[in-house]
């Protein structure tokens, strides 16, 4: 019993145990601005199969959204939480994937909504 306890943690940790490979951050950028706003955000009321309702409310939270400099491009990107992380005239690192921007920060990671992007002036 042992032995097919070891045998299953050993393979076990060769199919899911792979070295990940450290987070790439090509671009580079500075904060130009910082905007407040607010967003709202609303559940609709729904029922389920026992009869009973959910949702009905709506909740409006603030937002701070950054707007990044880099050589050739303008990235405005949008944070949903009360706290502002960053300052005009911040660097930062970053990296795009979809329509989320990650940017780094320390040795951390934090993920913010892609708002809008246009070409440097």
């Amino acid at each position: 019993m042992t032995r097919r306890l070891m045998l299953a943690l050993l393979i076990f940790s060769l199919a899911f145990g792979k070295d990940k490979s450290p987070k790439v951050y090509p671009q580079h950028g500075t904060v130009v601005a910082v905007r407040t706003g607010e967003y709202s955000k609303t559940v609709p009321v729904r029922t389920d199969s026992n009869g009973k309702t959910w949702g009905g409310y709506s909740a409006r939270r603030k937002t701070q959204t950054y707007r990044i400099e880099t050589e050739t491009l303008v990235y405005e990107v949008m944070q949903r939480e009360k706290n502002p992380r960053l300052a005009v005239g911040d660097g930062i690192d970053f990296r795009i994937d979809k329509q989320r921007a990650y940017l780094r920060e320390g040795d951390k990671e934090r993920k913010y909504e892609l708002v809008a992007t246009e070409q440097k002036r």
